[in-house]
């Protein structure tokens, strides 16, 4: 008569190779879904982390003027190839920091940020290799976005922005201008630094025949040389 091998647990009750291999297996799965949950869960954006306590607005987890290598780190995440200005040719950006500029967007599972129940697509600009602006573009013709309310969605945003940043805001509407392509509502909040740096949100509303069609929502840094 042949012995059958067994596994003893911790607890001095015993397994046979073939349950083992089941719950290995069920443990593999387990990890798997983990992991594909934790990679289809956008961040979601709280308009009130965009201002430090010094008035200046940045978006959370950067700092103005980081690397693309830097970003990278302290996002955790890796970007796709950047687009180019159309008067650029593609290079090596991590070796090469003289361009114009460039906009660098993560790969695809860590692309979307969360606002109010919408979902918007992130991007990174860069200037001679430093970063200069962070935007979220909002649609409702592609992915997760396609259950978008952009109405709504720039309604609570406008909103939300006056009353955690003011009604001292600098409004544009392109409507008005007859040489403007299309069609662009800007709101515009503005924070100046001793060191003359320039932080701005900027929150634009393109609005299509019937109603929204794109919204974008923005921070931004540049130096006041006037």
């Amino acid at each position: 008569m042949t012995a059958r091998r067994v596994d003893y647990n911790i607890s001095g009750t015993f397994m046979t190779k073939k349950k083992v291999g089941f719950m290995v297996a069920a443990l593999c799965l387990i990890s798997v879904v983990m992991i594909v949950c934790s990679k289809n869960t956008a961040d979601t954006l709280n308009l009130s982390s965009l201002q430090r306590e010094s008035g200046e607005y940045v978006y959370p987890g950067v700092e103005w003027l980081m690397s693309i290598n830097e970003l990278e780190e302290n996002l955790g995440y890796t970007f796709d190839n950047p687009e180019f200005g159309s008067e650029q040719e593609p290079f090596d950006y991590r070796t090469n920091t003289n361009y114009e500029f460039a906009i660098f967007s993560p790969k695809e599972q860590d692309k979307y940020v969360k606002l109010f129940d919408n979902y918007g697509q992130i991007s990174y600009q860069l200037e001679l290799g430093e970063l200069k602006s962070v935007q979220l573009t909002f649609k409702n013709n592609v992915d997760k976005m396609k259950n978008n309310k952009l109405e709504d969605l720039a309604t609570k945003t406008r909103d939300e922005l006056i009353k955690l940043y003011g009604e001292n805001f600098i409004l544009k509407d392109s409507s008005a201008d007859d040489k403007s392509p299309i069609d662009v509502i800007t709101y515009t909040w503005e924070h100046i630094a001793d060191d003359n740096s320039v932080t701005r949100i900027f929150l634009s509303v393109i609005p299509s025949t019937e109603n929204t069609n794109t919204v974008s929502l923005g921070v931004s840094y540049f130096i006041n040389k006037n």
